[in-house]
């Protein structure tokens, strides 16, 4: 633990993946957003429309469930990388 808090190495890989990784995952997830909004308005109307089972009904409200949670989940994964990233050393890191 003394050495996280006292590395004066800037890490700068690790740093510059971290935010290549949040930016590409930010724009996409932004971008799919609009074709999500799509397929739950379509699936919305279809099932107000046509006879659905209930097994029909709880899959979409589950993909949009996991929709709503996959940001949480890459945070979740973003901050095991970073502690990783963290612990591992690495001689001549700038």
């Amino acid at each position: 633990m003394k050495k996280l808090i006292e590395d004066c190495n800037g890490q700068a890989g690790g740093i510059v993946t971290l935010v290549f990784i949040i930016s590409v995952f930010s724009f996409a997830y932004i971008i799919l957003s609009v074709l999500m909004d799509q397929f739950v308005l379509q699936s919305n109307t279809l099932m107000a429309t046509f006879h659905f089972t209930q097994e029909h009904r709880d899959a979409a409200v589950l993909v949009n469930m996991y929709w709503f949670a996959l940001p949480v989940i890459v945070i979740l994964s973003l901050i095991v990388f970073t502690i990783q990233n963290a612990i591992r050393t690495r001689t001549g890191e700038v």
